[in-house]
């Protein structure tokens, strides 16, 4: 039986709490012998199992909330020249946006560690090209800076991630190159070549940086599930019902071999067409918004900013 996102994403919370429940009770019953002494434990056991399971959610959307404070020195002027020719989509942003993006960049830099691997040396054109391309999903958004992101890990081209083996308890190859990846224990891993070709072409579709930092969006509120951070409470349900919708049509159209605006990576799982929604979204938004209005519409509201005019600043951002 097919199940909604939506369903899922309330069965999980439901579930959760159901599960303390549960066995609450099944601890609870052979020391209390009172019915209605048992029936007040119990729900004080899922009033306390309600808490704990919603309080992670509620510190993550607290950092989250939380404005990032920018640095009092200004970015160096060099910067302005370096964005533009390495991160040609900045080139379309108004002038303050720009200047916030320049300012966003300086705080990245100064909170997170990019770091190079597989022989591969960061220098600071690397560092920028990848901060600004990280930054450009929070320019128009009010939110925090990646809170739970420490250190970017940056490979020369597609590489084989290592990853601990509890079995052997060593770190062992996945056998599948990569191109990027984001982990939800502060590492984002990338590929140069193509991070830096996702950045020179902002028409193509395809940008890694934009796809991984999306990840981490979604990652922020727990498991990878589609549904990233910040969303208020009440657009959850219908972003969840046009997300699933446009994801369903993604799947026919891969089985089908059609071409879609959206790349059909994004059929794998919900993540996936988050991440993937969003690389159409800054890179095609012209050719989204014609052919998919409905998520579009729920992408600008997200971002704060609509690029199929012009990366015009929406008046009431989501936060």
């Amino acid at each position: 039986m097919k199940t909604s996102l939506w369903s899922e994403l309330r069965g999980a919370g439901i579930g959760g709490i159901a599960t303390l429940v549960i066995l609450g009770g099944i601890v609870l019953l052979p020391m209390v012998y009172e019915p209605g002494v048992f029936a007040a434990m119990v729900v004080l056991v899922g009033v306390i199992g309600g808490g704990l399971w919603f309080a992670p959610r509620l510190l993550t959307s607290m950092k989250w909330h939380k404005p990032i404070r920018l640095l009092p020195d200004p970015p160096p002027p060099h910067w302005t020249s370096l964005v533009r020719e390495r991160v040609p989509i900045s080139q379309e942003l108004r002038q303050e946006d720009f200047q916030r993006l320049l300012k966003l960049i300086q705080v990245f830099l100064h909170e997170k560690h990019v770091e190079g691997a597989g022989g591969f040396e960061v220098t600071e054109e690397v560092a920028v090209t990848i901060a600004a391309q990280a930054c450009l999903l929070l320019v128009w958004r009010d939110t925090g800076m990646y809170p739970d992101l420490r250190t970017i890990i940056v490979y020369p081209s597609a590489t084989i991630p290592k990853t601990f083996d509890p079995r052997t308890g060593l770190l062992e190859e996945s056998g599948t190159p990569i191109l990027g990846q984001s982990w939800d224990t502060g590492v984002v891993i990338l590929s140069w070549s193509s991070a830096a070709q996702g950045a020179f072409d902002p028409r193509d579709g395809q940008n890694v940086v934009l796809h991984e930092f999306a990840h981490q969006l979604d990652q922020e509120t727990g498991e990878a599930d589609g549904v990233p951070v910040g969303l208020p409470l009440s657009a959850v349900k219908p972003w969840a019902e046009v997300m699933e919708r446009r994801f369903r049509q993604l799947k026919a159209a891969d089985r089908k071999g059609r071409k879609t605006v959206l790349d059909t990576y994004g059929a794998t799982n919900y993540a996936e067409f988050f991440a993937v929604a969003t690389e159409a979204f800054f890179e095609k938004p012209e050719q989204l918004r014609q052919k998919k209005p409905d998520l579009y519409g729920l992408l600008t509201e997200f971002y704060g900013v609509d690029p199929a005019e012009g990366m015009r600043r929406m008046d009431r951002p989501v936060a």
